[in-house]
């Protein structure tokens, strides 16, 4: 009995330990966080610390990509002053990169300031512009440019060099695509623009880029560093059935209500393009300002055989040459084109004109020829 009762208190005295051990190692658990704040807020927050480094990431990142452009401002200098036009437009590539394209870092500033020169010896020059095409047509040969440097004693292609291609996406050319091209060992670009779906008029820009800070179209966007080439595709809707009243105001602001040579013209220089089942009508209508009246009357009389109505007015103004030799006349005219089938107005147009002729009555005919026959016809023929 009494080795039964020894064992019994051996085995007590036993599970008290392990309980106590077993006490302690929850306690080191539960405390062991209190010692080490920092493990608490990333367990805790692991969603916002990462955010947080994230952050920090970025900050870090960037100060090298500043200092970066800054250690090369000297290596560009010197490619700058020998010539070495690839390395030069490398390493300015590569600060631009670095400075994330903003113009008003002092690192890019001081980049542009110090190629500059080196920019100036080169050139881009138009080889091939392309004759306009039909909607739904291929253009038949590629837009074909040349780039070249003319340094002191020599002149070579700038070969491999990647250049940046603007060209319209549809209609009058405010949307534009971008693409590059590389120039061939002689410095030759070519670049043929994918089937155009549409009629347009618009231009297509071959540019160095970012060498070239501003790449938008203008009306002046041809410098040294960027070729523009006319990019026209013309309309195929050419057998719509059309009506054309125009109604000409004279020099004393005085509607013309028959005879008017501006409708005459433009029906002549459309049908010169290949419109068809095109006519010639008249609405007096057209001296109100309001153009719903015009377009209420039209459909009422024309009913549903005609679906597109091209109306406008046009006005004119008279000056003297300074030796009284000659009259100049110039001549504005507002045109709408309306679909009566879809109820609507498809486009505006301002257009402005100007003859200079020996007398009065023929500045003013010359003008409104021109004007009709060439100017509207042109604009009509690729925009329609």
């Amino acid at each position: 009995m009494c080795r039964i009762g020894y064992l019994l208190c051996c085995c007590f005295l036993l599970s008290l330990t392990v309980s106590c051990v077993s006490s302690g190692s929850t306690k080191k658990v539960v405390t062991m966080p209190s010692t080490d704040p920092g493990r608490i807020t990333k367990q805790v927050y692991s969603e916002q610390s990462s955010q947080t480094v994230k952050s920090d990431n970025k900050v870090s990142e960037s100060v090298p990509k500043v200092q970066n452009a800054v250690r090369l401002l000297p290596e560009l200098a010197q490619a700058v002053e020998n010539y070495d036009i690839h390395k030069a437009l490398a390493v300015f590539n590569t600060i631009y990169e670095s400075c994330n394209g903003q113009e008003e870092n002092t690192a890019l500033i001081d980049a542009r300031n110090r190629i500059a020169p080196l920019l100036e010896t080169i050139s881009i020059e138009a080889v091939n512009r392309p004759t306009p095409v039909n909607a739904g047509s291929p253009f038949t040969q590629p837009f074909t440019a040349r780039v070249v440097v003319t340094a002191p004693g020599k002149q070579f292609p700038l070969y491999n060099y990647p250049v940046t291609v603007l060209y319209p996406s549809s209609g009058t050319g405010s949307s534009l695509k971008r693409d590059l091209v590389q120039t061939d060992s002689d410095g030759f670009l070519y670049f043929t623009p994918p089937i155009p779906e549409r009629a347009c008029d618009g231009t297509l820009l071959f540019c160095l880029y970012p060498l070239k800070k501003d790449i938008a179209l203008t009306d002046d966007v041809t410098d040294n560093l960027s070729v523009s080439f006319p990019y026209k595709v013309a309309t195929i809707e050419k057998r719509i059935p059309t009506i054309i009243s125009i109604l000409d105001y004279d020099g004393n602001n005085s509607p013309v209500f028959s005879g008017n040579i501006t409708a005459t013209r433009l029906l002549t220089g459309l049908m010169k393009r290949g419109f068809s089942r095109i006519g010639l009508d008249e609405y007096h209508e057209l001296a109100n300002a309001d153009d719903t009246s015009v377009i209420r009357v039209a459909q009422a009389k024309i009913g549903t055989a005609v679906d597109r109505f091209i109306f406008g007015r046009t006005y004119i103004t008279i000056e003297d040459t300074a030796d009284d030799t000659a009259f100049i006349c110039t001549i504005r005219a507002d045109i709408s084109i309306w679909d009566f089938k879809q109820a609507r107005k498809l486009h505006q147009f301002t257009f402005e004109h100007t003859a200079a002729a020996k007398t009065k009555a023929q500045a003013i005919s010359l003008a409104r020829t021109g004007l009709g026959e060439t100017v509207i016809a042109e604009t009509l023929n690729y925009s329609l």
